[in-house]
């Protein structure tokens, strides 16, 4: 069940059908069939598990389908009650250890990083945390309830570090606020990481994203589970083991010029 025909969604139906002999693909974004018309003709087969990408999909499937869910690409899950004793989910993001690790590569002078996140993403800042501490960067952390606190957490902080993390986080980073965030990091020769290598063109430093392969491995793992009645063993959210890393070597030829250290991180890992 896709919420679009987004690439990004598009992408993990496209590598999860190498790993299902029989798989229908149903786009949400078809205005021709309500979702409502689809999950009757999934509920009236003999569908063994629903696999919705996108919050859209995620949240009709939770709400109509009879079979398990299995959902992915949607971060802010808390804000929807996706879980619960039928759904389970993917993580919309790398690792955060895997992406401090990624840019300590990149940056090896990186010393000093602050992270602006909406509420209830208690695990995920804590997950930072101990990234931090055994990467040996200072890690400042701000929870903000709009682009606006955000954006002012942000230009409280851009004085005292030299990376800036961001998430996909849309209830604080709007369009606005990412723009006006990335040039004034800039401005300031403060690298920034983002979560997808199109933002690199905004002035990002850094992108570390997940791969669709490595997403459509979790849930196939899930549905395995889920044919063997072991729903129940099934973690509420499955990490992701894979990473792709992309530069912007404009900026980072900029920042080996100031700084006098090289860096470079392409490809996946």
């Amino acid at each position: 069940m896709l919420t679009s025909r987004s690439p990004a969604y598009e992408d993990v139906a496209k590598a999860l059908e190498q790993h299902f002999d029989s798989v229908s693909v149903y786009d949400l974004s078809d205005k021709s069939q309500p979702p409502v018309s689809a999950f009757r003709l999934i509920n009236d087969g003999t569908t063994d598990a629903v696999v919705a990408i996108g919050l859209g999909a995620a949240r009709s499937s939770v709400a109509l389908s009879l079979a398990p869910v299995v959902f992915s690409q949607v971060f802010n899950y808390q804000d929807h009650s996706l879980l619960g004793e039928r759904s389970r989910g993917v993580a919309a993001i790398a690792p955060m250890g895997a992406q401090l690790a990624a840019w300590k590569e990149a940056e090896p002078t990186l010393a000093s990083v602050g992270l602006v996140i909406g509420p209830g993403h208690a695990d995920l800042i804590e997950e930072a945390e101990i990234a931090a501490e055994r990467h040996g960067v200072r890690l400042t952390v701000k929870v903000a309830d709009s682009d606006q606190e955000a954006l002012y957490y942000f230009k409280r902080m851009i004085r005292d570090i030299d990376g800036f993390w961001l998430l996909p986080d849309n209830r604080v980073l709007s369009s606005r606020a990412l723009r006006e965030m990335v040039a004034k990091a800039n401005r300031q020769s403060v690298s920034v990481l983002v979560p997808n290598p199109k933002m690199l063109s905004l002035g990002a430093t850094i992108s570390v994203s997940t791969v669709a392969a490595d997403i459509a491995e979790r849930i196939r793992d899930i549905v395995e589970q889920i044919n063997e009645g072991q729903l129940d063993a099934v973690p509420q959210m499955t990490a992701l083991t894979e990473i792709r890393v992309e530069t912007n070597d404009r900026l980072m030829n900029r920042q080996t010029v100031a700084g006098g250290t090289p860096s470079s991180a392409e490809g996946e890992r």
